[in-house]
């Protein structure tokens, strides 16, 4: 057994020590073996490739020459006049061809003839002979005279060979082609090839042909087998035969066929190969590559191999020494390898033995080893460990002891487990079996209670029945379940346990029974509940905050409203000087507290998180307009420039909240305004795509003021916050709102950012989402400036280049200056060029350095040249009589700054269309003048239609007065009701000549709110006829979103207190114009026409070129209607069908289609009554006055085309 281990470790060793000193120089041989292998590939690869492209080159080159030659021959004049002679004695003697060539007279013609074409022959050793070839085939003249002279190659015995085809085909396609390689039988079946070229008459037509039979001799040696090289290159034709010898054997040409796989590549892609290794038709390995090559219209390929046995010589000799230098490595290793195995192996043996008795417990000595290697180490470390036996053994015996009391202390501990936590096992029914002191504690039940039973019997009921099939789901599929559980104790108390069910398996991978381990957490329960109980008294102390800022809001809002429209109404009155200062003193201060209130419960609204933001259609461009017009007075009282730049804005229509846009706008410009003493402050505004087709609004807000330090604008958003003590004493207001700014932009997923440098002013920039609009629509004006010149003369920088930049974007040419003389030079530079059109339209500032703008108008009206140039002053304060002053002058327009985008839009339409709107402007063109021109029908006082009855219902006496005398200062009239109850019994009670037509509704009222109200009107509580009146709330837009809740109420617009009485007058120009009940005959226009074309051109601001676009756009889409309208009737879907003419209606009342409207009127009539029986008539009248009106609408567009504004 001994020798045997030794023998098995002697043989490890050995094969160690071969692998060891052989694996690394046979994977180095081996390396070198295939890099040599690789490097004699990749010489022999390239050195196959020079000597074929030396052959290749040698071949172009031979027959270069020889095509040269050709031409030379084929253009000869004597070879020419030679084939025609022969030609012509032929055709005179009459004679066969065969026979011609045996008479005298050709003999005579050869004769004087041929020394020249023998000369060549016998020059060229590659010639084997020359033809003359008529256009019939018959060769008239050989050098050689072999038996092809005198036959036909067309028609003779020759017709199928190459020589023929090659002559056929050079007459046919009028080239020189090469017949390629045949054996020829006339000449002894010699391997020659035939050139062949076309022969011409002296007025260049064809009249036969020019052949040379040449010899391959030097191609074949060219290519002939390198035998010190082992190389071979032989030619093959597309057909695969040999077109040259292969290895020097002649016969194989036109005989063998190659089949090799470079030449099946060629086959596939006729370029060059890489080289491939396969065996050649001699039966032997080679490399070989291929190569095209055309000889003018015949392909071949040129295959060039070399012997794989002489390309690796040099690797094969490699191999063989590297091999016999193995075999001799191997028997050195292996002989050595075994001497020194057996005296490693003899000590280790000797130590093999002496473990082996110490293992039995026998007497051992010591083993002695000699030397100072690692085997000597092994054995003082085996003698070492014997001598230390008894030592660990005396500490095994008092580890053993320390285990026992380890074990001890673990029982211990277990039992502490068991009686903190509660522990039970059942079976698989939910039987208990066991349960611990704990379990007991908690329960109630003593074990023998519990044992036995089922685990129902601490079921509380306070789970549901899908709680427990979820656990035993669970816990059958063998994982475990965690969960809180209500249990009930046996004294009816409940309780809560935290609990792990997991599942106890055999050795079969079965459930026998269930664990269940849990801990007591009543107590935490307990904690949470009080924790929940406390939030829900700190909500209900919010809302109660809510609801009573709410309340306060009202309470506070309506004296105060009523103290400012009290004021309104006391400023319109005459007053002396100090009554008015006074008055205003006192408007400026209740503004003033209420902008505070208003704050508070802004900032108090996003505290409570219940500022609403709303998603409506509005006009961006419209809403930046009016609000500067708004705040542009304060601005002026400064001196304060206020700009306004919309040109980065080419959508106007956008969907979002416009109000709280316009709150962050007036808080930023009045802080602007507030905190700067001079110079200008820029709104710049921009409507930017984003990648999901939505709209990025980014605005400005910039000014020239005192700017904020750096240590402060990281606070500067912060609640109650402002920029130090100072500027509170200085300016006043509340710091909040920048804080109230911050939480809009927030809350409308945008952000805010200010950059502000001090003493040099502020930037605050200002970035929200929008929706695109539907209603969507690029801001262009009504006019069309293409191309218009016109000229901005401002000393403001910014000013001159904000409008250059919205002139510029509608298509106009626009020039600068900054001052009245550059203007002047200018406007002169363009009278000394004729071809230059003069400014249409020039805009020049009040205050200009060098002269005032008034000189400067004044300047150009003097000068005649000039008389059609329209000129709009532009000035930061306007003053009483500016208007007619500027029109003495000569002025067309005037404007205070900043000049809103509607006003130049309008402006320009006036001025350039220079007609009936223009003339009728009295003194001159002004915003208040664009505001009421045709299109902006809200009813003067004193014009509203009758009859018009108003019912205000409004519980504050002051509120009602202030309200009451605004409607009769625009010419309107009220009934006053001070609760919803009352308000329901005046409109049902209302005579039904005269019922009321819109109703001002309060919405915070006693006995019966606006919204109750609102409600029961809507559901005909007030007589069916009143559903549909307009109702305009108003609201001092406290905490609960009372815009929302009037519509949901079923209102129909929103007024916000305190009212406005701007804001009053366009709410019901609005709903009663559209509202107002006119009688039968004027929505029929049975007695008049159908339609109203002055009223028609009134709506459009007579502008006939607006008018006929919608005219235009009518004729398109109200037959889309009449489509949509007749299939709903066809259906009975009565409210598509309501829809449908209501449209119709719209867009007909829009073009005063008088007919059309007061048919749509009645079939909406029947339609909303429930009339369905008679409703195709109403259908029938709708479709003939239809009919009738595209009549008119065709005529008045072919009278009057389209006008167009060109430069002055």
């Amino acid at each position: 057994m001994k020798m045997g281990k030794t023998g098995t470790l002697s043989r490890q060793l050995t094969g160690w020590f071969l692998v060891v000193g052989l694996l690394p120089w046979l994977v180095v041989a081996l390396i070198s073996y295939f890099q040599s292998r690789e490097s004699l590939h990749q010489a022999a690869e390239q050195s196959l490739g020079q000597s074929a492209d030396e052959k290749i080159r040698f071949i172009n080159n031979w027959f270069d020459y020889r095509w040269m030659d050709l031409r030379l021959q084929a253009s000869s004049a004597k070879n020419q006049a030679l084939l025609n002679t022969l030609s012509e004695a032929l055709r005179r003697s009459g004679l066969p061809v065969e026979l011609f060539i045996e008479s005298s007279q050709w003999q005579t013609i050869n004769k004087a003839a041929r020394s020249d074409l023998r000369d060549i022959r016998n020059h060229y050793d590659y010639i084997y002979d020359l033809f003359l070839i008529d256009l019939n085939g018959n060769i008239l003249f050989s050098e050689a005279q072999q038996s092809d002279l005198g036959s036909n190659l067309f028609t003779g015995p020759l017709q199928q060979s190459r020589f023929a085809g090659a002559v056929s085909q050079s007459l046919a396609q009028d080239r020189a082609i090469f017949s390629d390689i045949e054996r020829y039988p006339p000449s002894n079946n010699l391997l020659c090839g035939f050139l062949v070229a076309p022969l011409r008459d002296d007025n260049g037509e064809i009249q036969g042909a020019f052949a040379m039979q040449i010899r391959l001799d030097r191609l074949y040696a060219l290519l002939a087998h390198e035998e010190q090289d082992q190389v071979y290159h032989y030619l093959v034709g597309t057909d695969g035969l040999l077109r040259s010898p292969l290895a020097g054997h002649e016969p194989d040409v036109l005989q063998k066929r190659i089949a090799t796989p470079t030449f099946t590549q060629w086959q596939q892609i006729a370029t060059s190969s890489t080289t491939q290794q396969y065996v050649n038709p001699l039966q032997k390995g080679v490399l070989g590559q291929h190569n095209s090559l055309t000889i003018g219209n015949i392909q071949w390929v040129l295959i060039s191999e070399i012997d794989q046995a002489a390309a690796y010589s040099a690797s094969n000799w490699l191999a063989r020494f590297n091999l016999m230098l193995l075999v001799i490595s191997t028997v050195i290793i292996t002989t050595a390898s075994l001497y020194v195995s057996k005296r490693l192996t003899r000590p280790i043996t000797r130590l093999s033995a002496t473990m082996e008795a110490f293992a039995r417990n026998e007497p051992t000595e010591p083993v002695q080893v000699k030397g100072k290697h690692e085997i000597k180490i092994l054995a003082d470390s085996v003698n070492r460990m014997m001598a230390s036996r008894e030592r660990y053994e005396g500490k095994l015996r008092i580890s053993e002891t320390a285990t026992r009391a380890a074990l001890i202390e673990l029982s211990e501990q277990q039992s502490a487990l068991s009686h903190h936590a509660i522990i039970a096992i059942t079976d698989v029914e939910g039987t208990i079996l066991y349960v611990n002191k704990k379990f007991e504690e908690v329960s109630g039940y003593p074990s023998a209670e519990l044992v036995g039973n089922n685990h129902r019997i601490l079921n509380s009921g306070y789970h549901p029945k899908s709680f427990f099939r979820n656990m035993y789901k669970t816990i059958s599929s063998g994982a475990v379940w965690h969960a809180e559980i209500c249990n009930r104790a046996k004294n009816g108390q409940l309780y809560w346990v935290a609990t792990t069910i997991a599942p106890i398996k055999n050795h079969t991978g079965k459930i026998e029974r269930y664990i269940a381990m849990r801990t007591d957490i009543t107590q935490q329960k307990a904690v949470q509940q009080e924790l929940r109980e406390a939030r829900d008294a700190a909500e209900g102390a919010a809302r109660a905050k809510s609801e009573f800022l709410a309340t306060m809001s009202h309470e506070i809002r309506t004296p105060m409203n009523g103290v400012l429209g009290m004021l309104g109404l006391l400023l319109r009155t005459k007053l002396n000087a100090d009554q008015q200062y006074q008055a205003r003193l006192a408007m400026n201060s209740a503004e003033s507290l209420l902008v505070i209130i208003n704050d508070i419960l802004d900032f108090s609204k996003i505290e409570a998180g219940r500022l609403d933001i709303e998603y409506i259609d509005f006009d961006l461009s419209a809403m930046l307009g009016d609000f500067v017009e708004t705040v542009a007075h304060k601005a002026h009282e400064k001196g304060l420039q206020l700009i306004l730049d919309t040109v980065g804005i080419e959508h106007s229509m956008v969907r979002g909240d416009p109000g709280r846009i316009r709150q962050i706008l007036s808080n930023l410009v009045s802080n602007a305004i507030k905190f700067t003493a001079e110079g200008e402050i820029v709104i710049c505004a921009m409507l930017n795509t984003t990648d999901d087709y939505r709209y990025q609004f980014e605005c400005s807000v910039s000014d020239t003021g005192m700017g904020i330090p750096k240590d402060r604008t990281q606070h500067i958003f912060d609640s109650f916050t402002q920029v130090d003590a100072s500027t509170t004493r200085r300016f006043g207001g509340t710091g909040l709102g920048l804080a109230i700014v911050k939480q809009l932009c927030q809350l409308m997923q945008g952000d805010i950012q200010v950059s502000s440098e001090e003493g040099k002013g502020s930037c605050f920039r200002f970035y929200l989402p929008l929706q695109p609009s539907r209603l969507s629509r690029a801001t262009v004006p009504s006019a069309n400036i293409e191309n218009v010149p016109l000229l901005v003369v401002d000393e403001n920088g910014t000013n001159r280049e904000v409008l250059r930049r919205q002139l510029e974007l509608w298509g106009a040419r626009v020039d600068l200056a900054d001052n009245a003389a550059r203007a002047l030079h200018m406007m002169n530079a363009k009278l000394e060029n004729p071809d230059a059109p003069h400014y249409a339209v020039v805009f020049m500032d009040r205050l200009l350095p060098d002269m005032g703008g008034n000189q400067l108008g004044q300047a150009i009206r003097e000068n005649p040249n000039f008389a059609s140039t329209k000129m709009i002053m532009m000035t930061a304060i306007g003053n009483r009589g500016d208007a007619a002053k500027f029109a003495a002058i000569g002025f067309d327009g005037y404007f205070t700054k900043p000049m809103t985008l509607s006003d130049l839009q309008d402006a320009l339409a006036v001025l350039l269309e220079d007609g009936d709107a223009l003339a009728k402007a009295s003194p001159l063109v002004t915003h208040h003048y664009l505001k009421s021109l045709a299109g902006n029908t809200s009813p003067m006082p004193g014009h509203w239609p009758e009859p018009c009855r108003l019912l205000v219902v409004e519980d504050n006496s002051i509120n009602q007065t202030v309200v009451q005398g605004m409607l009769e200062e625009i010419g309107l009239h009220c009934d006053m009701a001070d609760h919803g109850k009352k308000a329901l019994a005046l409109i049902r009670n209302s005579d039904p000549k005269y019922p009321y037509n819109l109703v001002l509704m309060d919405c915070q009222m006693p006995v019966l709110d606006g919204y109750s109200t609102s409600r029961a009107i809507r559901q005909g509580l007030a007589g069916d006829k009143h559903q549909t009146i307009p109702i305009i709330a108003m609201t001092a837009n406290a905490m609960a979103g009372d815009r929302e809740k009037c519509l949901e109420a079923g209102m129909n617009d929103y007024l916000s207190k305190p009212i406005n009485i701007d804001e009053l007058f366009e709410k019901l120009s609005l709903w009663l114009t559209d509202r107002v009940p006119q009688p039968l005959p004027d929505l029929t226009g049975d007695d008049g026409v159908p339609w109203d074309q002055a009223d028609a051109l009134k709506r459009v601001r007579n502008k006939p070129e607006r008018l006929q676009t919608l005219i235009t756009m009518f004729m398109t889409s109200s037959t889309t209607l009449l489509d949509e309208l007749r299939q709903a009737l066809v259906d009975g879907d009565i409210a598509a069908g309501i829809h449908a003419v209501h449209t119709l209606k719209g867009v007909a009342a829009n073009l005063s289609a008088l007919h059309l409207t007061g048919a749509a009127e009645k079939l909406e009539a029947a339609l909303r009554a429930g009339a369905t029986e008679n409703l195709m008539p109403l259908m029938e009248d709708i479709l003939q006055q239809h009919q009738t009106i595209e009549e008119l609408f065709t005529e008045y567009l072919h009278h009057h085309p389209e006008q167009r504004y060109g430069s002055p």
